[in-house]
């Protein structure tokens, strides 16, 4: 008998512990909308519904019941779903942290959102359909944005606020309705595909912190036509701007030391100024820029991978730069270049780059060494060499074979003079 008492007293306390501090889950209804607790000691509620039938609709923070106090953390999914045609803005509190997919959705004469600067996380095709929204402001703690959306709003200009150092991934992927963002002054990095999909998106104005452009973050933008880089920019990833093909021109700043594979491929670029700490230009990273006639290199890059500028059917004319050692494969495939300036530093060469040449330059007295994966099969080349180096050419299993040399004094400046 005393252990049965010692067992229901034990489960007496269990009871009254858990209802001091827990409450079991449970709906609630509050000025015309619905909230949600899941139970447990958190005391977080989540909105659910609304009925409200207002043009301004504030979403309380906090509520207490029965003496206790539960703050409003979520908006859940659909939550405010067409939320009638009489809501005009909504005013989330500053203790939510997160709006979950289609949260908005279809608020048709919404106009404005005002949203908390501690949210972290907004859904899926949160506030698509919504087509009078016009303005957002992105807090700058967000860790996450969902894609879509904007998808189906017809003009939305979004702010992101000031004090954000980076932009999450995917953040405005396929955001259509997007056509202008303004880029806060504190931002250092853009997401991987943070803008990548947005066809109405006509150009963005670059903060003087920046440093780094994602990969693919403006892929498919066909709006482009003209970027300016900032002085503070050093890296342009993979496939940033790929496919932008109206982006006619592009100014680089002196910082710029990377640009990525296939980061301006298919754009409409007519002439290219590269700084001089350029350190790489990636695989096919203007492969396909039809339009390019003029390229102008510094001291760099030390090398330019396979296919950089291949399929530039406007280059014509090409003076590497003094710093490179080495080209890969095909890098100029594809093109009838008329003359071919090759600086003293170029060690390698891969031969596919000489075929279409008719006259080269080359000014170093070390041959350049050339390498292939075929047999050499090269038509004999106008070949103009520094004084003294004929006799280590002819030597060369390379040039020897397909050169016909004319040597010109190193110490004055070199020129091709007229083009046969």
């Amino acid at each position: 008998m005393k252990n049965i008492t010692t067992r229901f007293l034990f489960v007496i306390c269990i009871y009254i512990f858990s209802a001091t501090f827990c409450f079991a889950a449970f709906n609630l209804e509050y000025k015309g909308m619905n909230f949600e607790y899941e139970g447990g000691n958190s005391n977080t509620l989540t909105l659910i519904s609304s009925y409200v039938k207002e043009k301004i609709i504030e979403i309380p923070s906090e509520i207490v019941i029965e003496d206790n106090l539960f703050t409003v953390t979520t908006i859940a999914s659909g939550a405010l779903t067409g939320s009638g045609s009489i809501v005009e803005k909504i005013i989330v509190p500053q203790t939510v942290t997160h709006i979950q997919e289609s949260a908005f959705y279809e608020c048709k004469v919404m106009t404005e959102v005002i949203l908390p600067s501690g949210l972290e996380s907004i859904g899926d095709f949160a506030f698509a359909n919504c087509r009078s929204l016009h303005k957002l402001t992105i807090p700058k703690g967000i860790k996450k944005i969902g894609e879509n959306i904007f998808i189906g709003c017809e003009r939305v200009t979004v702010t992101l606020e000031d004090g954000m150092e980076t932009l999450c991934d995917s953040a405005f992927y396929k955001s259509e309705a997007v056509k202008r963002v303004n880029l806060p002054s504190s931002l250092i990095s853009i997401g991987n595909y943070a803008f990548s999909f947005n066809y109405n998106l006509a150009g963005v104005k670059f903060p003087e912190n920046l440093k780094r452009i994602g990969k693919g973050s403006f892929k498919y933008c066909p709006e482009f036509e003209h970027i300016s880089f900032p002085t503070s920019l050093e890296e342009i990833a993979d496939s940033a701007f790929f496919f932008c093909i109206n982006l006619k021109k592009v100014d680089f700043n002196k910082n710029l030391k990377t640009i990525g594979s296939n980061a301006f491929a298919y754009a409409k670029i007519s002439e290219l100024k590269f700084p001089e700490d350029i350190k790489s230009i990636g695989i096919s990273a203007f492969n396909h820029c039809r339009s390019l006639k003029n390229i102008t290199f510094s001291n760099g890059p030390e090398h330019i991978e396979a296919q950089a500028f291949s399929h530039c059917h406007g280059l014509k004319n090409i003076e590497l730069p003094a710093g490179l050692k080495s080209i890969a494969c095909d890098a100029f495939q594809n093109i009838k270049i008329i003359d071919l300036i090759i600086p003293a530093g170029v060690i390698n060469i891969n031969h596919d780059l000489l075929h279409n040449v008719n006259r080269i330059c080359c000014k170093s007295n070390i041959p350049p060494v050339i390498s292939s994966d075929k047999p050499f099969s090269i038509e004999r080349k106008n070949v103009f060499i520094p004084q003294g180096s004929k006799t280590e050419y002819e030597k060369s299993d390379f040039w020897g074979k397909v050169a016909d040399f004319e040597e010109f004094n190193s110490s004055e400046e070199f020129s091709f003079g007229e083009t046969n």
